[in-house]
């Protein structure tokens, strides 16, 4: 996820991520190895289920083809060039311009950072998070249960964009806890060490909640990740990684000169309750906790 944060300019019903970010320890970032990897969607079996369980994740190495890539990278630029289609929820990194009316077409698509709700503006992106491929292997980590799509969110990641600090997804979705909530992460771009490419805490997510606290963003603190151990999942475009609505990740920032994009969808069983803000929060949030961070 890649939200919870406050914006401090609103301009046409979309800011400018102003106010989240900040210096960081490098040191949050470090990794211990580099995630294995099935070779393709239709490798998953029943095996690697009990991998998921074990380590809170699984990385495909070729998930999805270069066309299927293309024509989604395709859509969500189409999307964003043009002002009838580009949705309310974009987020901006905060030095791209003083106000939004400034921006190119071509300078809004390098300075996005993040939008969600497209799904129904583009076939391409429909079928990329109904394919059955993908599906078939999201119904077997939920234990058969039928998935439905909770959230889409395009994660766009520009030249020198920001980190993303280390959280859990579920601390953002009002969904009870006893039901599974998966995520699908899809690099759009080669993702790697450099800009941006997801870490992970392999296995934490059988340890529970994490309280999380609104500092450069919605996190864990980072004195709660400093000492974990670390994995990085770097990924040709097409790879993709499904994961654990409670294991632990994050993302430094990109430290290259291009952007790295990637979408993500999450998926919960359609007979899975949802529930609301305060019993998230109970969980999840720092009031009344005598905690600080």
């Amino acid at each position: 996820m890649d939200e919870g944060t406050t914006p401090t300019r609103i301009t046409d019903g979309r800011n400018f991520d102003g106010a989240a970010g900040g210096e960081y320890d490098s040191n949050l970032y470090r990794f211990d190895t580099i995630a294995d990897k099935i070779h393709n969607l239709n490798s998953v079996n029943d095996q690697h289920v009990d991998e998921y369980a074990d380590i809170g994740f699984l990385a495909i190495e070729s998930g999805f083809d270069q066309p299927t890539i293309s024509g989604a990278k395709a859509a969500l630029k189409q999307i964003l060039s043009d002002d009838s289609l580009c949705p309310a929820s974009v987020q901006f990194e905060s030095s791209s311009a003083d106000q939004l009316d400034d921006l190119s077409p071509g300078e809004r698509i390098k300075a996005a950072r993040k939008f969600m709700n497209f799904i129904h503006l583009d076939e391409r992106l429909s079928e990329l998070a109904h394919a059955p491929e993908l599906l078939r292997v999201v119904r077997l980590l939920m234990g058969g249960r039928e998935p439905e799509l909770y959230q889409e969110m395009a994660l766009l990641k520009p030249a020198a964009g920001r980190e993303k600090p280390w959280h859990q997804d579920r601390a953002y979705f009002n969904i009870d806890r006893d039901h599974p909530m998966i995520g699908v992460w899809i690099a759009l771009d080669e993702a790697t060490v450099e800009n941006g490419c997801m870490r992970m805490w392999p296995g934490r997510h059988k340890e529970g909640p994490i309280i999380h606290f609104q500092k450069r963003d919605w996190q864990i603190c980072d004195t709660d990740v400093r000492e974990g151990p670390r994995v990085a999942i770097p990924l040709a475009a097409g790879g993709l990684i499904f994961f654990h609505s409670l294991v632990p990740h994050g993302t430094p920032h990109n430290s290259t000169k291009q952007p790295r994009w990637a979408i993500q969808f999450h998926y919960y069983p359609k007979d899975a309750p949802r529930t609301d803000d305060k019993k998230r929060l109970d969980v999840f949030g720092s009031e009344g906790k005598d905690v600080e961070c």
